[in-house]
């Protein structure tokens, strides 16, 4: 009489069959590793006892010949690499194996590539023979987890613009994450860590969800920084912190390197600037003296300095704008604009705004245009004193001849009298 009975060690599962007679009976009492990972190898050793009432001899076994499970055996004379491309039926040979002897069978395998978590139930074909030397045969099945691996990776990045330079805003980086592995990512959270000469534009956020990413799949996050002005070319490295879980609802944590290369741009400022005279009266003219400066690390070309006064200004110039053909870094250069002060001017001080405009150097495939917005100061003072204007002198000298004509007549008038 046979009747079926499933025995489970832990979370292996075991069928196994028991026979009313006298004969060998074997089943699986133990695996070892009872977890693998696909794309591994490993020495997988089986323990089987037999609990029949006779003893068996010339055992054989086989394992999965079918090819119904993930699980691959390697036998010995399968020449194998990293990558193994298919397994051979691996055979073992024993003597006699007495009743409740246990007998360790040790088989290499391999995991197959892209196997989804999961128990796998593998057969095991046994043959043997009992005391009459009648050839017997018995299918045990096993369970052995599979359980696979996330491995998340940046697959490519997308900078726009592709060249970056100090002072730069609003650049996009596209970043394509692969999950390579076997598992899911779950609840999958992106963080871009930046720091100096970077920054976040205005209004982004740092943190991305991007959910479940399953196994060879591939998403996007977006964010846009910005490069500080004063930001010297070279190699940067921001991070890109990936938090997730996995199918279990283990947390997991990996910090990825992002380079950023920042390449040399002209940068010009205005260092100094001053009026000859330096102190102007209204209704006179001046001229404005302004020094520039490339702070950058590359030439500038094409340099117009425009000064823009406003509407209500009194002070017009001859010329707004002025041109410099380039200045190489840390080069200097001095712009001269003539004006004169409207002789109805307030006393006081006027500010003008001054917008330098300049090229790349093309040479070095920067195309851009560059414009600094700065100002520059016009201190006006007003003629108030005997020496600071013709009229007034004027007007002065008429009231003190009248004021003597005045005195002589009243000095007159008394004379007369005595």
């Amino acid at each position: 009489m046979l009747k079926n009975t499933l025995k489970v060690f832990g979370s292996i599962s075991i069928l196994f069959l028991f026979i009313a007679y006298s004969q060998p009976m074997f089943f699986v009492d133990e695996i070892y590793p009872k977890e693998v990972k696909p794309g591994e190898i490993y020495n997988l050793t089986i323990v089987l006892v037999n609990l029949g009432n006779e003893f068996a001899t010339y055992l054989r076994v086989s394992l999965d010949p079918n090819d119904i499970s993930p699980i691959d055996p390697i036998g010995k004379l399968t020449y194998f690499t990293k990558k193994v491309i298919e397994a051979k039926q691996s055979e073992e040979f024993f003597g006699a194996v007495r009743q409740y002897e246990k007998i360790n069978i040790t088989i290499p395998i391999f995991v197959k590539l892209n196997t989804p978590d999961n128990v796998y139930l593998t057969p095991l074909i046994l043959r043997y023979k009992n005391p009459d030397m009648k050839e017997l045969s018995q299918t045990l099945y096993f369970g052995i987890l599979v359980r696979g691996y996330i491995s998340i990776g940046i697959s490519s990045l997308k900078i726009d613009p592709s060249d970056i330079r100090a002072g730069d805003k609003n650049i996009r980086l596209r970043i394509y994450l692969k999950n390579s592995g076997t598992s899911t990512a779950e609840d999958v959270v992106v963080t871009l860590n930046v720091s100096y000469p970077f920054k976040h534009s205005y209004s982004n956020l740092p943190k991305m969800f991007l959910g479940t990413l399953r196994a060879g799949e591939i998403k996007y996050v977006e964010y846009f920084i910005d490069v500080d002005k004063n930001a010297r070319s070279g190699e940067y490295n921001i991070s890109l912190n990936i938090d997730y879980k996995d199918k279990y609802n283990m947390n997991y944590n990996i910090v990825k390197k992002i380079s950023i290369v920042i390449k040399p741009r002209p940068y010009l400022d205005v260092v100094k600037h001053f009026t000859v005279p330096n102190i102007l009266y209204n209704g006179e003219k001046g001229k404005l003296y302004v020094t520039i400066k490339n702070l950058g690390e590359d030439i500038a070309r094409n340099i117009e300095l425009r000064v823009i006064p406003d509407i209500s200004h009194p002070i017009e110039f001859d010329e707004k704008t002025f041109f410099i053909s380039s200045l190489k870094n840390n080069e200097t250069a001095r712009a001269v604009f003539k004006f004169r002060i409207d002789r109805t001017a307030a006393e006081g001080e006027y500010v003008l705004k001054l917008v330098i405009r300049y090229n790349g150097n093309w040479e070095e495939n920067d195309y851009n245009v560059y414009t600094k917005e700065s100002s520059v100061k016009i201190y006006v003072k007003e003629k108030t004193s005997s020496f600071g204007s013709f009229y007034i002198r004027y007007y002065f000298l008429i009231l003190l001849l009248s004021m003597l004509i005045l005195i002589v007549l009243i000095l007159k008038k008394i004379y007369r009298r005595r």
